[in-house]
């Protein structure tokens, strides 16, 4: 079968100036991303980012909008992702609805970000996104 890249979103979601993070495992250790996942065959991008949301921080997103993408090629773990970055705001608190995939939520300034993020999210602060 040929490779190919798939298709994943990765939500922003913001609380006054604080970004959502999740700590999540990630190889050996523990990293924190944004809020995303896969899409499905057949999805539109913004139900997906819905969708995901509320699985994984049982958030509805109201307001969702695409504000960038990425091309992240992993080849050491043989991956390749086209990520589209959408935006929300947030106007409830989360929680953790998948315990057996993230261990912690919480806010984080953009300029106090946590040393180990998952690669897609270094990416992002490394593109200037969050200045």
């Amino acid at each position: 079968m040929e490779n190919r890249p798939k298709v994943a979103v990765e939500i922003v979601v913001i609380k006054g100036v604080d970004v959502l993070l999740l700590e999540r495992k990630f190889g050996d250790e523990w990293v924190w991303c944004l809020p995303g996942g896969h899409l499905e065959f057949s999805e539109e991008i913004i139900d997906c980012a819905k969708r995901e949301l509320k699985e994984e921080t049982n958030l509805d997103a109201k307001e969702l909008e695409i504000k960038t993408w990425l091309n992240n090629i992993f080849l050491d773990e043989g991956k390749h992702y086209l990520s589209f970055i959408l935006e929300t705001k947030c106007v409830n608190e989360p929680k953790i609805m998948e315990p057996e995939k993230f261990r912690d939520i919480k806010w984080f300034s953009p300029n106090n970000f946590p040393n180990k993020l998952f690669p897609m999210l270094e990416r992002l602060v490394s593109s200037g996104y969050f200045k």
